[in-house]
């Protein structure tokens, strides 16, 4: 192929890929105190949380429970964030084991719908996205969170992965976002790593 014809190739190809990952908008991510986010939420900085967990589909990855929790509450009258709904996720697989593969989950993605931004820092910054950083030395943050649409993309510090001989099984911290929406069933997409593809687990997120 020519120079000329490779230009051209390439300039075909960056047409093609620019919009699709320009379509994709970061989102701030904070982390925050455990005690302190409550605040955000109620005047007297006290929640009371409704929460289910999903269970993951059987894999060959793993053996043992693999869950995502999800956990709601509303804002208080008076609160910075008064009739938002706050929702928040953690991935669990501290109770797993690795199986015949070594499948860990290292993003994943929530039809989330429009994220309402909130002061969530210690010092009243704005953030889209929250992360209690408060667990076990097991616990993996969060690297960056990005929305393209109503789709809310979250990728891990790390592959958060079942035990694997004297290693445990590892969990994320809880992390979480706020929506003007009430909550209803959905279903999150996490993707595994070595293979594993896919996986749809049953979660909350906002109706819309």
């Amino acid at each position: 192929m020519s120079i000329h014809k490779k230009i051209l190739a390439c300039i075909a190809f960056g047409l093609v890929a620019i919009p699709v990952t320009a379509s994709a908008a970061p989102l701030t991510v904070l982390k925050v105190d455990p005690d302190k986010i409550n605040c955000v939420f109620s005047p007297a900085c006290s929640v009371t949380p409704a929460d289910t967990m999903g269970v993951f589909p059987a894999d060959h990855g793993f053996t043992g429970p693999v869950r995502m929790q999800s956990r709601t509450y509303v804002g208080a009258a008076k609160s910075k964030a008064a009739g938002k709904t706050a929702y928040i996720y953690r991935i669990d697989m501290t109770h797993a084991v690795r199986g015949k593969e070594m499948h860990c989950a290292d993003s994943m993605d929530i039809d989330f719908g429009p994220v309402e931004k909130l002061p969530y820092g210690a010092k009243g910054e704005i953030g889209d996205v929250f992360v209690i950083n408060a667990g076990p030395n097991t616990s993996v943050g969060i690297k960056k969170a990005s929305q393209s649409k109503n789709n809310v993309s979250i990728e891990f510090e790390s592959p958060i992965c079942p035990a694997n001989g004297g290693y445990p099984g590892l969990t994320s911290f809880f992390f979480g976002l706020a929506s003007a929406k009430a909550p209803v069933a959905g279903i999150a997409k996490v993707y595994l790593t070595f293979g594993g593809g896919e996986s749809k687990v049953p979660d909350r997120q906002p109706a819309h």
